[in-house]
């Protein structure tokens, strides 16, 4: 029987989670500590920042602190040192790419005077003068878009420090830790993903959903100016799969007036109940909501019955030009889907594949809203 709690709850990919794991680690051993120099918390500060970590004293970490204007770092850690304070912004990613200009807004002269401001609300002992930016990534081949996230640390590399958080702070949080090291081993021993490995293989083994992330991270071609912007592991029982969503800015529509926001993508999927491969094209809310989660909100009917006649009119267009690289069918947010088989398939032939399939499908979508003139 599975006993990894991160697993079984089906979290084990939920990047807010695992933040505030990381930010309960160093504040629950900071108290355990009572603050002095040494242990857990700083051990932690100097495997992000390096040793010049080792001269504070007084740490404390915050998890998803907004900013006014500046969107939310994932993690603001205060360090002190006597007099010197520093502000660690922390920028976290397991599955996601990074949004956009995200690090570069962050790391930008007019979010330190908000950081300043924050900082003081949850600390009124002083304002931060030092500085320090780390992109802090699941991922050994992502890196950050803004220069000044100059320490780009990975979650491999921060496991000898997570191994040394004291049980004696919190049995729950090093059950929690540990588990979490289990899933960051699992991947590693998982290793390289080669061009000529089998993908069912690979998709089947145990650390599956690392390999698929790598397959559509590190050897997929986008064409159009796609991009993968959304992993997922879903659990849900009778159809668990993985999912890749790919779109481009260009596909996301922003909510306005009497309107809800929406957004196109494909999305690849392997299902692991039958162990199939498909291809669907999605017109859904954004941030995607069930039917019933829609309802639920008490959503003008109007608006709801607009955001369907949408997605029926792309599968209208679609039956027009003839398009025979999806099977056209309807569902809450599907447009069309394409089941590929994938025996035998080696990881170079699925991209290669999927390649082709996706510009047809891109360049579909795109004539799609240039003939509706919402092309942007």
């Amino acid at each position: 029987m599975d006993d990894n709690l991160l697993r079984v709850l089906g979290i084990s990919d939920n990047e807010n989670v695992i933040t505030k794991l990381l930010c309960q680690c160093v504040n629950a051993s900071r108290r355990q500590e009572s603050a002095q120099a040494g242990g857990f918390a700083q051990a932690f500060v100097c495997a992000l920042i390096g040793d010049d970590g080792r001269r504070y004293d007084k740490i404390r970490a915050y998890s998803h602190t907004a900013l006014r204007q500046c969107g939310t770092p994932d993690i603001l850690i205060k360090a002190v040192e006597g007099e010197r304070i520093a502000a660690i912004i922390i920028e976290h990613k397991l599955n996601a790419l990074e949004g956009k200009d995200q690090t570069e807004k962050y790391a930008s002269a007019e979010t330190r005077p908000q950081v300043c401001e924050c900082v003081r609300k949850l600390d009124p002992k002083g304002a931060p003068t030092e500085w320090h930016y780390v992109f802090l990534t699941l991922s050994e081949s992502q890196s950050p878009k803004s220069a000044k996230f100059s320490r780009r640390v990975t979650h491999g590399q921060l496991l000898p420090t997570l191994k040394q958080f004291p049980a004696q702070a919190s049995a729950v949080l090093r059950k929690l830790v540990d588990d979490w090291i289990e899933l960051v081993e699992n991947r590693i021993k998982e290793g390289p993903i080669g061009l000529h490995d089998l993908v069912l293989k690979r998709f089947m083994s145990a650390a599956g959903y690392e390999a698929f992330e790598k397959v559509f991270r590190d050897h997929m071609r986008y064409p159009s100016g796609l991009s993968p912007e959304k992993f997922y592991d879903y659990r849900r029982q009778g159809n668990p799969f993985f999912a890749c969503a790919v779109s481009k800015d260009a596909w996301h529509f922003r909510k306005k007036e009497r309107e809800l926001p929406t957004y196109i993508h494909i999305e690849p999927q392997f299902h692991r109940s039958d162990n199939t491969f498909w291809v669907y094209l999605h017109w859904e809310l954004d941030p995607y909501e069930t039917r019933k989660e829609a309802r639920s909100k008490n959503y003008p009917e109007d608006l709801l019955g607009d955001y369907q006649r949408k997605r029926r009119s792309v599968q209208d267009y679609l039956r027009q030009k003839n398009f025979r690289f999806l099977r056209i069918r309807g569902t809450w947010n599907g447009v069309g889907s394409r089941k590929i088989d994938i025996t035998g398939t080696t990881v170079d032939d699925l991209c290669s594949q999927l390649y082709d399939l996706m510009t047809e499908i891109a360049e579909a979508v795109d004539d799609y809203l240039r003939d509706q003139g919402v092309w942007r």
